[in-house]
């Protein structure tokens, strides 16, 4: 499958094809861009997403590859993937998320 866009409808996040046709429905609060080239089931093609609060990693088939219970969610390379959950008693600039950074 080609690379797909990112879209927004209605404050939330999706992902379409090449032709405009809606693959992942627009159900994310934030998400990135597919990375990986996907031209082996080894390097398949995966995106970090923010839902309800919480990171996760989809394919570009819209499958859930690591759950939304994350504060971050990055994918390495391969099926290789890195998360973090949120550190008990830690504040400031350690608990703040941004998509740039990833999920």
């Amino acid at each position: 499958m080609a690379q797909l866009e990112k879209i927004e409808v209605n404050y939330k996040i999706g992902y379409k094809d090449k032709s405009g046709n809606i693959v992942i429905e627009p159900i994310y609060d934030d998400g990135q861009l597919f990375v990986g080239s996907g031209l082996s089931e080894d390097d398949a093609m995966y995106a970090s997403v923010l839902k309800d609060g919480k990171c996760g990693i989809i394919d570009i088939y819209g499958n859930v590859i690591v759950p939304f219970i994350y504060e971050e969610a990055y994918h390495l390379v391969d099926n290789l993937f890195a998360v973090r959950k949120k550190a008990e008693g830690i504040s400031g600039a350690e608990n703040r998320r941004s998509l740039t950074d990833g999920c």
